[in-house]
């Protein structure tokens, strides 16, 4: 018996019979082909009667009313979830656009030669970046200045160890090494620090690893008690030794400041106290050849942009967080009111 083509497609292609194609076509159909129309024709006929039946139109009705019921109930509890265009149209109050990439500020040197070397050193109550500065120490050639600013902030274990600083905050009272010392407001040490560096002609803030941390806590400092502008004009600029003695020295096991006075110098001292630093960073850096270290030397508007630069990094760390994680918005997810319930 032959097979044109399969019976399983002549059946869902044509809406006539197996049997009447092969009359059609001139062949006989065989006892299995009979035997299979008949089938399929009762199937089909049993499907019609039952799609036609007033039952089954019920039944159709019935459902329908029951999805409209659970849509509408689900679109109270979460808002519209199955409309054409759902999300297209509706605004998103709490999709943020990521910030375009930023580029790292660039150190610029100094462009005056003709300036004074002001060696300068902080001590904080901490390492962060946000810390309070507790002493602020400067000296250039004779002329020295020393003030300790009682912070508002706690100091840390680890700052209290180096420099043996410790604040009372209940009675307000700062000590050093056990003995009580004179201390200011932050405000009034900025400005007594500041009235003092006018007394320089075109001074520059030399201080070790001043880049990184020194000169950013002093301007966050002077910005927040508005200070920067007069910083601005009776400043130059910084420059970092540590930059610079590693480029001098460079097989130099520890460029540690303390290391550094001790290998070159021979010296000891009183380490991670402000004043005995900028002493011994000062007698350090006239050892060497001063005049080399302006290319070193970066300007106040450098240390704003590193400022600037550090804290967009910290948004680009937070947005890459988040594009890692699964998101849901406000708008797909809200918690149902009793008055829509």
């Amino acid at each position: 018996m032959l097979y044109p083509f399969s019976m399983k497609y002549s059946v869902t292609f044509f809406t006539f019979s197996l049997k009447q194609v092969y009359e059609k076509i001139g062949l006989s159909p065989g006892r299995y082909t009979k035997t299979h129309s008949e089938k399929s024709e009762q199937v089909r006929k049993r499907q019609k009667d039952v799609q036609t039946a007033v039952k089954f139109k019920r039944r159709r009705i019935e459902l329908k009313e029951n999805r409209y019921k659970s849509n509408s109930s689900q679109e109270v509890r979460e808002g519209a979830s199955y409309k054409t265009n759902i999300g297209l149209t509706v605004p998103l109050p709490d999709v943020e656009e990521i910030p375009g990439p930023v580029t790292v500020p660039l150190r610029i040197p100094i462009q005056h030669d003709n300036v004074s070397f002001v060696v300068f050193d902080l001590e904080t109550t901490g390492l962060d970046s946000q810390a309070d500065i507790v002493q602020i120490a400067v000296v250039c050639g004779d002329k020295k200045f020393n003030c300790y600013i009682f912070p508002s902030k706690p100091m840390s274990f680890g700052a209290e160890m180096a420099t043996h600083i410790t604040v009372n905050h209940t009675t307000g009272k700062m000590f050093y090494k056990g003995a009580q010392i004179e201390s200011v407001s932050t405000q009034s040490g900025l400005s007594d620090f500041l009235d003092w560096l006018k007394s320089i002609m075109c001074p520059v803030l030399v201080c070790h690893n001043g880049y990184l941390y020194d000169s950013r806590v002093l301007c966050r400092s002077l910005h927040k008690y508005n200070m920067l502008s007069e910083f601005r004009s009776c400043c130059e600029g910084f420059i970092d030794t540590l930059s610079y003695f590693r480029n001098m020295y460079v097989n130099q096991n520890s460029y540690k400041q303390e290391a550094l006075v001790n290998n070159i110098l021979g010296k000891h001292y009183n380490a991670h106290n402000a004043q005995s630093d900028v002493e011994a960073l000062q007698e350090l850096f006239l050892h060497v050849e001063p005049k080399q270290s302006i290319k070193y030397s970066f300007t106040i508007e450098n240390i704003l942009d590193a400022i600037t630069f550090q804290e967009q990094k910290k948004t680009y760390i937070l947005y890459n967080h988040w594009i890692c994680q699964p998101v849901i918005c406000t708008v797909m997810f809200t918690v149902p009111e009793s008055h829509n319930l």
